[in-house]
């Protein structure tokens, strides 16, 4: 996070920011995961 708190990122973006918390072992997250790769890949830049 090259030297910033989690918080100050979020609260200083001056885009919407979307975070994802994931685990392996979670099988709702498990069955978001395409979903999420496909948003991330729409909107990354």
């Amino acid at each position: 996070m090259a030297g910033k708190t989690f918080e100050q990122l979020i609260s200083e973006s001056s885009v919407p920011v979307f975070v994802d918390f994931y685990a392996d072992w979670c099988a709702p997250c498990c069955s978001l995961a395409p979903s999420v790769k496909r948003l991330a890949e729409e909107f990354s830049g």
